[in-house]
């Protein structure tokens, strides 16, 4: 039996795809250590929050997550950041005060179990009723 070029390709595909499920491989690469989403959302125009809240993918290490807010250059003073007592994979930072108008950006680093290391800024605008 002869096989086309692309018939021959699909079956290599299917083929690496059924080894990376049979190893587990395909488990670690959907699980691997990242943000998975933030209140307020990236490019979010909201009233002023409360808090600022991310979830990961996986509980980071202890002690190695921040959380800083910033507006513009300037650091907005916040609370520690502190994991959700119900979730190890949910951080939050209280804000303390209403934030005015304008645009701000949450500038965030953590650490998988493993020590890789993720970091990353979100964008989101104030806008007060």
């Amino acid at each position: 039996m002869r096989f086309s070029r692309s018939a021959a390709a699909s079956l290599v595909g299917c083929t690496l795809l059924l080894v990376l499920i049979l190893t587990g491989a395909l488990d670690h690469l959907a699980l691997h250590f990242s943000l998975s989403k933030s209140e307020p959302a990236a490019e979010a125009t909201v009233s002023p929050p409360e808090e600022l809240r991310l979830w990961f993918t996986q509980a980071p290490q202890n002690n190695s997550t921040s959380i800083r807010l910033l507006a513009g250059d300037a650091v907005v003073e916040t609370g520690p950041a502190i994991p959700d007592s119900r979730d190890d994979k949910v951080y939050s930072v209280a804000i303390g005060r209403t934030l005015q108008e304008g645009g701000y950006n949450i500038a965030w680093r953590a650490m998988a179990a493993d020590g890789h290391v993720v970091r990353g800024e979100i964008p989101f605008t104030v806008q007060v009723p």
